[in-house]
């Protein structure tokens, strides 16, 4: 016997140890480790019971093997909640486990009082140590917290089935046969024989078949899937799907873009959901290219730029999550851009002043454009327009450089194109979140020579020498250092011209 004890503990080791090596990140997969290590503990405690040879022995083993009674079913509560995404009271919650602990506090007070176990003794059956015992006043308490769970966590599976069609059914039909499977054979090893423990085996069966839930369960918490791909605080929309194309689930901003989502039927494949078929055509494209690729949603009068995921797993590829980015704003300036191309171009021999009173609006656009093609917290062109402004005004006051009002409204006005260039650079890269990496960075580098360059392309024929010089220096220098350890030209100290100097600042 001492042996089937000893091979549910390794088994159930080694569960916990695949449970540790998954993705830790997600808040859900915890519960599947914690889940692991409880029934790691309670086969630790029944092959330690079977190997006692003093009573005290026994009752220390008989201890560590019912964290598995008590607290299985508690963590299996907690995981249905989530997987249903149902919420329920903090303090129904701690209520409800502190009724776990509270009986597992009767347990631990044997061998001190006789509340749980009236009378306890050890015998033997075939090579094991058996703890036998007459039950106490309390005992029954146990027996309420196997049974109180199993009928709580099915009221729970009834309701959802019944009640909400977006929570997905198998996980949960999974979770409360694998708690009534413990119930089941809890009360058969009692009624047939009390001698010998079932429970290891059965929660070696647990352990692994939580194994084989925890890869799709995790998938169905869209709030972790969504933040584990992307800042938590992101405000844009996503769609998760798995595999299959079969639909997961959606952010409530996602929601809000496309309203029948909300009656979409979790595990129905896309094609059947009439108000996403059309995201087929997307992945169909996604797989067929071998570059990351964008695509655009329009309803009513929203613009959406949307871009495709790949949820893996050891480069296995379990799912896709889709992003809907609003893109109205950008959209509706370069239509309303065209269209005012279009009616200068009829007219432009009429409206050469009113051309260039539109300059500095069109000017701050382009910037606009090319703020919003970057990984930002947005309103940057804003900010150090006006931290520009305050530094100049700053510096005039207190007659720290000699700067007249032309080169003082020449540097104002040129401010926002510092980083046109940006509008260069590969989507890629202008967007990735976290860090560049060294061939990243250098090409990120090259915005500052090509910001210069457009500067002149863009202003030459339409403004004064003087300010293209000033816009020119502003855009090109402005990742110039006072050491020398700037881009791109390496200049330092005096030799970065002024208004490139104050940009610098005002950028930081």
């Amino acid at each position: 016997m001492i042996i089937y004890y000893s091979i549910c503990l390794a088994l159930a080791c080694i569960s916990l140890l695949f449970s540790i090596s998954f993705n830790v990140e997600k808040k859900i997969n915890n519960l599947f480790v914690v889940l692991s290590l409880i029934i790691a503990m309670a086969n630790f405690g029944y092959l330690s019971l079977a190997m006692s040879e003093t009573i005290e022995g026994a009752i220390f083993a008989n201890k560590l093997s019912y964290l598995g009674g008590c607290f299985i079913s508690p963590v299996l509560f907690i995981l249905i909640l989530r997987v249903c995404n149902y919420r329920i009271p903090n303090w129904l919650k701690l209520i409800v486990s502190m009724f776990s602990f509270f009986v597992y506090m009767l347990v631990l007070s044997t061998g001190f009082y006789d509340i749980y176990y009236k009378e306890i003794w050890i015998d033997k059956y075939y090579d094991s140590t058996v703890l036998m015992h007459e039950n106490g006043p309390f005992y029954f308490l146990f027996t309420v917290v196997i049974v109180g769970y199993f009928v709580l966590n099915l009221s729970i599976l009834i309701y959802v089935i019944i009640k909400k069609k977006t929570v997905s059914k198998k996980p949960l039909i999974i979770l409360i046969t694998l708690e009534g499977l413990n119930v089941l054979m809890y009360f058969i090893g009692r009624l047939i024989l009390p001698e010998f423990e079932f429970m290891p085996i059965v929660y070696v069966i647990s352990s692994w078949i939580l194994i084989y839930l925890k890869k799709n369960v995790d998938l169905y918490d869209i709030e972790d899937t969504i933040e584990f791909f992307y800042d938590k605080n992101n405000e844009n929309g996503y769609i998760v799907l798995d595999n299959e194309l079969k639909y997961l689930g959606s952010n409530n901003l996602a929601k809000n873009i496309i309203p029948n989502l909300v009656n979409c039927q979790i595990d129905k494949h896309i094609n059947e959901l009439s108000c996403l078929s059309f995201i087929q055509d997307w992945i169909n494209e996604y797989i067929s290219s071998s570059n990351t690729k964008t695509y655009r949603y329009d309803i009513n009068d929203k613009h959406y730029t949307c871009k495709i995921e790949i949820i893996s797993n050891n480069k296995v590829n379990r799912g896709y999550i889709i992003e809907f980015n609003d893109d109205t704003d950008r959209i509706n300036y370069l239509n309303l851009l065209s269209q005012y191309n279009e009616e200068l171009t009829l007219e432009v021999n009429k409206k050469a002043l009113h051309i260039l009173s539109m300059q500095s609006h069109v000017v701050l656009g382009m910037a606009n454009i090319v703020e919003s093609r970057d990984n930002s917290t947005g309103g940057h062109v804003k900010r150090t327009s006006e931290v520009i402004k305050i530094l100049l005004d700053t510096i005039k006051a207190n007659n720290i450089y000699d700067i007249n009002e032309d080169l003082y409204n020449h540097i104002i006005r040129s401010a926002p194109l510092h980083d046109i260039g940006k509008i260069a650079i590969d989507d890629d890269i202008l967007r990735k979140p976290g860090r560049f990496t060294p061939e990243e960075f250098e090409i990120m580098k090259t915005h500052a020579p090509k910001s210069g360059e457009l500067v002149v392309e863009l202003l030459s024929d339409v403004e004064t020498n003087e300010f293209v010089g000033v816009a020119k220096n502003i855009a090109r220098h402005h990742h110039e250092k006072w050491n020398g350890m700037g881009y791109p030209d390496g200049l330092k100290e005096y030799e970065i011209p002024l208004e490139a100097r104050i940009m610098a600042i005002a950028d930081v």
